[in-house]
């Protein structure tokens, strides 16, 4: 059977036929190429049960179609296929489980894994990107009054313009009002501080019984413990790089670097001593370049090495 009679199979078993009668017995590398083709179909399946990804199904026949029959390079194009789908399905499958956590069905959830940056525009033309290991949940209708949403973790919004709705973000320590404008607002489960910096328009920071009116340039710090809020102004190029894969660090503890790099890179980090978290970094990270590249950056400029234990990365002074 040659290549494009065994894809001609693959592409028939996703109408419902048995995967199983296939006739893959070649060589040892078309067995785990079927093997593989096996578990994608199944988890297609799974996915398409609990949501009903119909966006997921037309994406892959489109990615199905582009696929050259004739290519030499079959096996190569078959691979890309089967992770471009399971980006596909991990995706869906999060933004449904993040989802399933609120009650009822009024509201959706999109969930950015970590390693991950996604975007997403909501209904009224607000176009959002989610940083790494941050969600947003919003209505499926907006009220007349406001259009609200709810974040933890970071996101960078272009807010549509309408005088008529205030859109609010909500996190869970402050709220941001506006009628349109873009401004990036970071709000982790770790973090001591609430943050947001703001591009263009103008935003109401509201806190409590707080209240800051902002401006274009300015990056606004609330520690809720101590409820002290601090505001100064800011190069905003340095916090919206992030949806580029690029993060601008100026003189920020290397805890608060770790954090990042945990959602970027998927590993964990340990101190060998607490004064370690405090040592400070200026610099850029890049998310095309590799963990080892990035720790070498960091190793060159403060007097830390780096040492790495299966996922776990222990930081230790050198002395």
């Amino acid at each position: 059977m040659d290549s494009q009679e065994k894809w001609e199979q693959w592409a028939a078993s996703l109408h419902g036929e048995d995967l199983n009668s296939f006739d893959f017995q070649e060589t040892d590398e078309d067995k785990k190429t079927i093997h593989s083709l096996k578990k994608l179909h199944q988890v297609r399946e799974q996915v398409a049960q609990v949501q009903q990804l119909q966006p997921e199904l037309l994406a892959w026949d489109k990615l199905k179609n582009r696929i050259d029959r004739k290519s030499r390079n079959f096996r190569l194009w078959l691979n890309y296929a089967a992770v471009a789908v399971i980006s596909i399905l991990a995706t869906g499958l999060g933004a449904y489980f993040m989802g399933s956590q609120f009650p009822g069905d009024q509201y959706a959830a999109v969930s950015c894994p970590k390693g991950q940056i996604t975007n997403v525009t909501l209904f009224d033309g607000t176009n959002i990107w989610l940083n790494s290991g941050s969600t947003l949940k919003y209505p499926k209708t907006f009220n007349e009054k406001e259009r609200e949403v709810y974040l933890e973790g970071e996101a960078l919004f272009e807010v549509a313009k309408n005088k008529k709705k205030l859109f609010v973000v909500h996190t869970a320590d402050a709220d941001i009002k506006v009628h349109g404008t873009v401004f990036d607002v970071k709000a982790y489960r770790e973090m001591t501080n609430v943050e947001t910096v703001l591009i263009e328009g103008s935003v109401e920071f509201v806190s409590g019984d707080k209240s800051v009116f902002m401006k274009p340039g300015e990056k606004l710090k609330l520690n809720p413990a101590s409820d002290k809020v601090t505001v100064l102004e800011v190069n905003t190029t340095d916090y919206t790089a992030w949806k580029g894969g690029k993060i601008y660090f100026n003189n920020e503890t290397l805890e608060n670097l770790t954090i990042q790099l945990e959602r970027w890179y998927e590993v964990k980090f340990r101190f060998g001593s607490e004064g370690v978290k405090n040592f400070r970094f200026s610099g850029v990270i890049n998310k095309d370049k590799s963990l080892d590249y990035t720790l070498n950056i960091i190793q060159s400029i403060n007097k830390v090495e780096f040492k790495k234990d299966k996922e776990e990365v222990l930081i230790q002074e050198i002395k």
